[in-house]
């Protein structure tokens, strides 16, 4: 049982990360870049963000 138990603790972390990489390719998706005056920041790389979705995804699926 305790395998079990880890498995389903497994799973919930998985989606749990996968719903905040899906919340952050809107955030990239909405402005990749912004300047505010003199200083300027960049988001996550959107490449990087999709990829990781992929593998959280096969994983969610794998566990379920």
């Amino acid at each position: 049982m305790g395998d079990e138990m880890a498995a389903t603790d497994r799973l919930a972390r998985a989606k749990t990360r996968l719903e905040a990489y899906y919340e952050a390719e809107l955030a990239v998706l909405s402005g990749q870049a912004y300047k505010i005056g003199t200083r300027s920041m960049t988001r996550a790389d959107l490449g990087e963000i999709r990829q990781a979705i992929g593998e959280l995804e096969c994983l969610v699926e794998e566990l379920q």
